[in-house]
């Protein structure tokens, strides 16, 4: 692909914004994608109709091709891929029938013009396309567009290898399982939002992984049934997130750990455990209030940390969801731990990253010496260190590095819990005002 081929497609969207919603039009994007990528496969598939190819459709579409056309064509890509029904129509097919149809042949043709001669071309301009529509749709989307820097840390943190099955129950925009697969492993998508797995479903092709099931649906309530479990998961759960206690009382044991717990901020984490192989290893992208809120969420961080769950605390900078400010971490959760080794392994990775105008960033030399450090749980002063779990007790079962891998001349402080702190705080800037009031008067006395 040439970059200036790029940009033109980039002008085009500028010129059609007003026949089209924003998300709308990248969607079509994205489909027009799918039809070249079953033109590079025609050989491969026994469905294939030339009809469907790029140069007919931007002739003839709205003309003698249809929505209607397109949509049973799509059922035929359902089937064959092992798709569940209905994932790749019901999120194009509302679109097409009230979209211009003029606009639609012109979005084809502007596709078609671009030079793809490799599936991988494919895949990184959808990348692109996906990125856009989520940066500047993000108020309209129901899920998050994963920064491509936060999915490649964690491709380098679970290192598929080949045969693995590899698992993502809030896939969003499916960009973290697919390059965390890397082309080695099958994965498994779940969403909730039709529009989200939609978007997922056609990466997941041009990804060129393989595909173990797509779903739509509830992936806490009613998860792609597995027997032994899978080898990597990865969790990007919303980062507010919340479920009616009468919603949590009818979780299945097999579906959530510690499913008698009425929680709904650990839910993801909770899941991803239970879905896991024994020798299996996942990595859950989570708000940082999880790892010091008190109550409920207190106590599911002492289950987790006394049962040795937790293997990894890796605290991320600001911005690594682009155009947010939210602070976040990785936990890296494992099931078969050493039962030796009660200790959590805290990273505070801030440093290892750049600020960028849409965020934050992180080079691949810099993510290789991340994953090295994580993985061979090298001690590193004020970046990482091994923290036995008695001390993480004493503070009250918090879990943000910051405070355990800083160098601090006093040893085992209680950190306790954020929220009593602020608490405290206020109570005492009270104090002081009022003190401060009382000498106000007191000094006017004597002017």
């Amino acid at each position: 692909m040439k970059k200036q081929e790029i940009n033109r497609l980039w002008v085009l969207v500028n010129k059609l914004r007003g026949a089209f919603d924003a998300t709308e039009l990248y969607k079509i994007m994205l489909y027009a994608l799918l039809f070249k990528y079953l033109e590079l496969k025609k050989d491969e598939i026994d469905f294939y109709d030339e009809k469907f190819s790029l140069g007919y459709l931007s002739l003839t579409y709205g003309k003698i091709i249809y929505s209607g056309n397109l949509v049973g064509y799509l059922t035929e890509v359902e089937n064959f891929y092992n798709i569940e029904y209905g994932v790749l129509c019901e999120t194009i097919d509302p679109i097409l029938y009230k979209a211009d149809e003029d606009s639609v042949r012109h979005i084809f043709e502007s596709i078609d013009c671009i030079e793809i001669n490799e599936q991988k071309d494919l895949y990184e301009l959808s990348k692109l396309i996906v990125e856009r529509m989520s940066l500047q749709t993000r108020r309209e989307l129901s899920y998050h567009y994963t920064s491509e820097s936060l999915a490649k840390l964690e491709k380098g943190i679970l290192d598929v290898q080949k045969g693995m099955k590899v698992y993502d129950g809030y896939c969003g925009s499916g960009l973290s399982v697919n390059e965390v697969a890397a082309g080695k492993g099958t994965v498994y998508l779940q969403d909730l939002s039709v529009q989200a797995i939609g978007v997922a479903t056609i990466l997941t092709l041009l990804s060129d992984n393989k595909i173990g099931t797509i779903k739509c649906g509830d992936s806490i309530l009613n998860p792609i049934p597995t027997e032994s479990g899978y080898d990597r998961i990865v969790i990007e759960s919303p980062l507010k997130i919340s479920y009616e206690s009468a919603y949590l009382r009818f979780l299945e044991e097999g579906n959530v750990l510690y499913s008698n717990f009425i929680e709904s901020e650990t839910i993801g984490i909770r899941h991803a455990i239970a879905q896991l192989k024994l020798d299996g290893m996942a990595v859950a992208f989570v708000p940082m209030g999880i790892l010091f809120k008190a109550g409920k969420t207190k106590k599911i961080r002492e289950l987790l940390v006394e049962d040795r769950y937790i293997d990894s605390v890796v605290e991320l900078p600001n911005g690594i969801i682009h155009y947010t400010m939210a602070t976040t971490a990785l936990l890296i959760l494992k099931r078969n731990r050493l039962k030796d080794d009660n200790s959590v392994f805290m990273i505070n990775a801030r440093s290892f990253f750049e600020n960028t105008k849409r965020g934050c960033s992180i080079s691949d030399e810099k993510i290789s010496k991340l994953t090295e450090i994580i993985k061979n749980k090298k001690i590193i002063k004020d970046i990482s260190k091994k923290v036995d779990a008695n001390i993480i007790k004493k503070n009250e079962y918090n879990l943000c590095p910051q405070q355990y891998v800083m160098e601090n001349p006093e040893e085992n402080i209680v950190i306790g819990d954020t929220e009593k702190l602020i608490k405290t705080y206020k109570n005492l800037k009270k104090e002081f005002n009022i003190l401060e009031d009382k000498l106000e008067k007191i000094r006017a006395k004597f002017i």
